[in-house]
């Protein structure tokens, strides 16, 4: 079990990882949204590489949002400028 090329990880890491409480992992495993946990024996353990894929796609997706959003905010700065000039050209 030393080969494995990731550790298991309990819940408590998991949500300290993630920022979010207990029902609300539950409810985003649920819906296919979060890397469900492995069952070994009673425990729930998660696969430090699926989350740290979740953790890594979660900023790759805010960081993309980001950059559409400053686009669209210079885009609407851009024409509210050209407006203007043609404001005071008439």
């Amino acid at each position: 079990m030393d080969d494995l090329p990731f550790n298991y990880l309990p819940k408590p890491t998991v949500l300290k990882a993630v920022g979010f409480g207990h029902s609300t992992l539950a409810e985003k495993v649920k819906k296919g949204e979060f890397p469900p946990p492995d069952k070994i024996g009673s425990r729930s353990l998660w696969r430090s590489d699926l989350v740290g894929k979740w953790l890594t796609d979660q900023a790759a997706r805010a960081e993309a949002e980001r950059a559409e959003r400053t686009k669209l905010a210079k885009d609407m700065a851009e024409r509210m400028v050209r407006a203007r000039e043609r404001k005071k050209a008439a």
